[in-house]
């Protein structure tokens, strides 16, 4: 069961963030750095393996690569990142990927409103239309972070 006054306190916390920066489609070529957010609740494992998989993608680029996977005590009570992760995660990033699909990810969510990044991707649909682009795992097909990335992958090689 939800706890009602944390919903509240999370839904106060994402309408005080509405508005933002301009985004839209750009290719490769013009992201200087970016951010990629990863969900830590699929295990250690799992999020190594995206891990690696995202740093030799952006390294082959020649794009400087920021890895989030906020832990439990990286975060306040709600569940917002503190300040100063927040303030180290949205120093400058041009593309911001956000690989947590779960449909409560306040975390991955607030993060995705506050970074302003010139070119978003997320999992999953937001309500305000955050990200430029949403990449969904197929129904009852193999998802993941993995595979969601190599689509992803796949998709911003292709932006010209």
């Amino acid at each position: 069961m939800k706890n009602p006054l944390l919903t509240l306190f999370r839904h106060c916390a994402l309408r005080s963030l509405e508005g933002g920066a301009a985004t839209g489609l750009l290719p490769l070529g013009q992201f200087r750095s970016a951010l990629v957010i990863v969900d830590a609740a699929e295990g250690e494992e799992a999020v190594s393996k995206v891990s690696r998989s995202v740093r030799q993608f952006f390294e082959y680029q020649g794009i400087p690569v920021q890895i989030a996977a906020p832990s439990r005590k990286e975060l306040d009570l709600i569940g917002r990142p503190k300040r100063k992760l927040r303030e180290a995660l949205a120093a400058g990033a041009d593309l911001l990927v956000c690989l947590d699909a779960s449909p409560d990810g306040f975390t991955a969510e607030y993060l995705s409103r506050t970074v302003p990044a010139r070119f978003k991707v997320g999992c999953r649909a937001l309500e305000g239309n955050v990200y430029d682009l949403v990449v969904a795992p197929p129904e009852g097909g193999a998802g993941g972070q993995a595979a969601a990335f190599a689509a992803i992958r796949d998709i911003l090689v292709k932006i010209r």
